[in-house]
C-alpha cells in the first residue's frame, strides 16, 4: 500500500458511509483505510466493521475516547503505507484525489502536497482560494507563506499528502484546538519542497463540524489565537533564513481577536465584570503586542480599526459598549431579514 488514509470517527453515522465509500472508489486502489474508532456511542463503530469485512483495504482500530488528535496518532502508529492522508469522517473525496496527490508528489519528487477543497454547507458549495499549479522549495515558501496561511491553505490535515518518513512530531493531545496548524509547521520543518494543486478535490462539510463562531467562543480562545501566532512566529524564524513580512498574518490574527472579543461579550454564561476583566487581560498581554507589532492598521476593515483603535488606548469599558452595539446591530439585522423572508 502507498497510501494510508486515517480517519478519526466518533458519533458520525449520519455521513460515514459517504465519506468510507468516497475514499473505496478512489481511482487507484494502492491505499488502506484506517478508521479509528474513538469510543463512539452511536452505530459509527459497527458501520466501520461492517466495511472492514466488505473490503481488505479497510483497517479499524477501535479505542476509549481521546479526542481526535490521539485518533490520529493511533492511525499513524498503524500505517503501512509510504505516504499519510488524512479524513475527517463527515467529509468526503472527489474520486480522483488520490491519484492525483500521488502523482503530484512523485512527479516532483517534493515533499508534501497542498490541494484546493470545496466547503459545503446545505446547499451551498464555495471552492477555496485559486494557487497557481507549481512546485516550490524553501526559498518561494518563505514568499508564499503568509498567503497559504491566511487563505487557509495550511491550517488543516485533510487537503494534504505527507510523507510519512519526515513525521517526525506526532499530534499534541493537549491541545484540544488549534492543533492541526501546529502538527502541520512541526512537519513543515522537516521539508525541502511542496507542490501546490489548484484543484478542489476535498470537500469539507461545514454543517457537522465546528463552525468557525462556535471556536472562537470556547472559553480559552485567546490562548488558542496567541499560540499559534507565536508558533507560526517559531517556524518562519527556524525555516527561513530572511525575516518575511508578517502584515497579512498579523492582520489576519487580529481579526481572529475582534471576532472573539465581540463573541465573548455575546456570551450569556458569564457576568459584566467578568467580560471586563478578560477584556483587561487579553489587552495587556505580551501576546497582545507582540501581534501589534507587526500589524498594518490602514489595511485592516473599519469595525477592526476601531478597535483596535480602543485596545491601543487600553479603553476596556468603550471596547465593551463597542462590541455590545456591534452584537446588538448584528442580530437585529438577522431578526429583520428573518422576518421579511417569512
Amino acid at each position: 500500500m502507498e497510501i494510508s488514509i486515517v480517519v478519526p470517527v466518533y458519533n458520525a453515522k449520519k455521513y460515514i458511509n459517504e465519506c468510507i465509500e468516497s475514499i473505496l472508489n478512489q481511482t487507484i486502489n494502492n491505499l488502506e483505510i484506517i478508521l479509528v474508532d474513538d469510543g463512539s456511542t452511536d452505530e459509527s463503530g459497527k458501520i466501520c466493521d461492517y466495511y472492514a469485512d466488505l473490503d481488505k483495504r479497510v483497517i479499524v482500530i477501535h479505542k476509549r475516547n481521546e479526542g481526535v488528535s490521539a485518533a490520529r496518532n493511533s492511525g499513524i502508529l498503524c500505517a503501512s503505507g509510504d505516504y499519510i492522508q488524512f479524513v475527517d469522517s463527515d467529509d468526503y473525496l472527489e474520486s480522483d484525489m488520490c491519484e492525483i496527490l500521488l502523482s503530484t508528489i512523485k512527479k516532483d519528487e517534493s515533499d508534501f502536497v497542498i490541494c484546493g477543497y470545496k466547503t459545503i454547507s446545505g446547499k451551498n458549495v464555495s471552492e477555496s482560494y485559486r494557487f497557481d499549479c507549481k512546485k516550490i522549495d524553501t526559498q518561494e515558501l518563505s514568499q508564499l507563506f503568509s498567503s497559504l496561511y491566511v487563505n487557509v491553505y495550511l491550517n488543516s490535515p485533510w487537503n494534504k499528502l505527507y510523507k510519512k518518513s519526515l513525521i517526525k512530531t506526532y499530534y499534541n493531545t493537549t491541545a484540544k484546538l488549534g492543533e492541526d496548524i501546529l502538527f502541520n509547521l512541526e512537519y513543515m520543518k522537516n521539508i525541502k519542497s511542496l507542490s501546490i494543486i489548484p484543484n478542489a478535490l476535498y470537500c469539507y462539510r461545514v454543517d457537522n463540524n465546528v463552525s468557525s463562531a462556535s471556536t472562537l467562543n470556547r472559553e480559552n480562545i485567546f490562548e488558542i489565537i496567541f499560540r499559534t501566532y507565536n508558533a507560526i512566529l517559531d517556524f518562519c524564524y527556524f525555516k527561513f533564513t530572511e525575516k518575511i513580512e508578517m502584515n497579512e498574518i498579523s492582520n489576519f490574527t487580529f481579526g481572529k481577536i475582534c471576532k472573539g472579543m465581540k463573541l465573548l461579550i455575546a456570551n450569556k454564561n458569564k457576568l459584566k465584570l467578568e467580560k471586563i476583566d478578560l477584556l483587561n487581560i487579553w489587552c495587556e498581554s505580551d501576546n497582545m503586542n507582540l501581534v501589534y507589532e507587526n500589524l498594518d492598521c490602514k489595511t485592516l476593515v473599519l469595525q477592526n480599526k476601531i478597535l483596535y483603535s480602543l485596545i491601543k488606548k487600553k479603553a476596556i469599558n468603550k471596547i465593551y459598549l463597542y462590541c455590545y452595539a456591534n452584537n446588538f446591530i448584528k442580530d437585529h439585522a438577522r431578526n429583520v431579514v428573518r422576518f421579511l423572508g417569512e
